[in-house]
């Protein structure tokens, strides 16, 4: 099993430094635990969860280590609160947008562009989503966090899925529950290549695609093309 603790049992804590440990002066702790969390998520997402050190992370939010140890008492704890500070934000806006929806297509359709948008403004996010699934898997302390990440999704599709066979949209007999995965599936699909794979533009591209696909543009008998506009 994974050390929980900031430092193993066979490591030893280097003598402190003359250098002052706390948070910068005047710094306000909200700010300081920000920073600490947006760095942390940064080196996560970068070299994942067991490579990450307190050391690299101070150094780039500009803190002390001894500053990272009183916010977070672990490694573990540092990583479920980078989790907390960006999950439940990310559901939310997926909700409050597709809110303004009723077809199950322009509601699927406004997940994938949000998780677009967050890749725009800022790639760690997609990174971290994908990383943390995979750290989830590898380390005990982290499963809860990934299993939450991928229920709340699953959870979100279902609901979606419901309603669309509710209002007719689809069939009766369908299984809502895999139609759900299967969105998963595909999103968990199109965070990987965003976060790895593809440039900002491929992966708009691929995402506008996608959803010409799903909305049925694509068939032979609709006639479309299956290009993407170069731009400019």
């Amino acid at each position: 099993m994974t050390e929980n603790r900031w430092f193993p049992v066979k490591e030893k804590m280097s003598k402190p430094s003359a250098r002052k440990l706390g948070r910068p002066p005047g710094s306000n702790g909200a700010v300081t635990r920000g920073r600490i969390l947006r760095s942390a998520r940064a080196l996560f997402s970068t070299v994942g969860y067991r490579d990450a050190t307190p050391a690299e992370i101070a150094e780039d939010a500009g803190v002390t280590r001894s500053t990272i140890y009183r916010y977070f008492p672990s490694k573990s704890d540092l990583y479920a609160a980078v989790f907390e500070s960006m999950y439940p934000s990310v559901i939310d806006r997926m909700r409050t947008q597709t809110s303004a929806h009723t077809a199950l297509v322009d509601q699927v359709a406004t997940v994938f562009r949000v998780c677009a948008a967050l890749n725009h403004e800022d790639p760690t996010y997609a990174r971290f989503a994908i990383t943390s699934l995979v750290d989830g898997l590898r380390y005990p302390e982290l499963t809860n966090q990934a299993r939450e990440q991928i229920g709340e999704m699953r959870d979100f599709f279902l609901v979606s899925v419901d309603r669309a066979i509710a209002r007719g949209e689809l069939p009766s007999d369908v299984d809502s529950r895999v139609i759900g995965d299967m969105l998963v599936a595909i999103l968990c699909g199109m965070g990987l290549f965003s976060a790895i794979v593809g440039t900002e533009r491929e992966t708009d591209d691929a995402t506008e695609m996608l959803v010409r696909f799903l909305a049925g543009e694509l068939s032979a008998a609709s006639g479309r093309v299956l290009t993407t506009d170069p731009g400019p």
